[in-house]
């Protein structure tokens, strides 16, 4: 949470408030400080071409200090975002995981000439969370896989329609 908490100390925002602040308000924000900032860049490569390399450090320093503080605010802006909206958070995890699941059902497929009996036999071979694998539980959503005589199945639904997720997938393999 240390993202979230640099604006919320330095400015005394509220996650909340993170949230809940229009977009138009950080791009009014943004552009001025990311043009100062390369022209403080720009000028400070410039001057090391000079004499008065104190200067030069002194802008470049500035320039991407500059840089730096933006994308801080604005990444703790999107990550008060995502935290305020678990719906929204756990629907991307799906719509991410669902295609490595897939990849994984391929390769193992690729591998043993047929698909598993069960997710959790890709525990060995993957990445992914065990836990999901075993239970078919992860982030607000449960997956279920079957397979078929000509593949597989693949679904994910949320746990509590509209409050863990409002999207369900339903995949069929091969593709």
């Amino acid at each position: 949470m240390l993202p979230v908490s640099i604006p919320v100390i330095l400015f005394g925002f509220s996650r909340q408030q993170l949230a809940s602040t229009p977009d138009w308000v950080y791009g009014s924000i943004l552009v001025p400080a990311l043009a100062a900032a390369v022209a403080a860049v720009i000028l400070g490569h410039l001057s090391l071409r000079g004499v008065s390399r104190g200067f030069a450090m002194a802008g470049l320093t500035m320039g991407y200090g500059v840089l730096l503080i933006p994308a801080m605010f604005f990444a703790a802006a999107f990550a008060g975002r995502l935290a305020n909206r678990p719906v929204y958070t756990n629907e991307m995890l799906a719509t991410g995981l669902v295609p490595i699941l897939q990849t994984s059902l391929e390769e193992y497929r690729r591998d043993h000439g047929q698909y598993p009996d069960s997710l959790s036999e890709l525990v060995e071979r993957t990445a992914i969370s065990p836990d999901l694998l075993r239970t078919g539980h992860n982030n607000g959503y449960f997956y279920r896989y079957t397979r078929t005589p000509s593949g597989y199945r693949l679904q994910a639904d949320p746990e509590v329609k509209g409050t863990t997720g409002r999207h369900s997938f339903d995949v069929s393999g091969p593709p």
